[in-house]
């Protein structure tokens, strides 16, 4: 999976360093934020969840992470019965292909 440009390109080395190190903790937070995602007893909790994790991929150079957290939370807001809408399974299981991508890469 390719990951975007990072924000940081074209900074100094030691934005560049600092930006790598902060995006090694997100990416090294992603299976804590996955669990949250799975252990979301709510409609809502799952919407919050998926909302931050979407924001948090784009300010970390992870584009299409976050568009996929985007897409899962748009049928999670429209979903009343979140472990029974098989559109949302998908998206989710979209979504953890690219956490798991991600994670594996780094």
């Amino acid at each position: 999976m390719a990951v975007a440009v990072s924000p940081a390109e074209g900074q100094p080395p030691s934005v560049v360093a600092a930006f790598a190190r902060l995006q090694a903790q997100f990416v090294a937070g992603l299976p804590q934020r996955w669990q949250a995602i799975e252990a979301a007893d709510t409609g809502a909790v799952l919407e919050t969840a998926l909302h931050r994790l979407a924001g948090a991929s784009a300010s970390y150079g992870l584009a299409p992470l976050g568009e996929a957290a985007r897409r899962a939370e748009a049928l999670a807001r429209k979903t009343t019965a979140p472990g029974q809408d098989q559109p949302l399974r998908q998206a989710l299981a979209d979504l953890r292909r690219q956490i798991d991508a991600i994670v594996t890469v780094r």
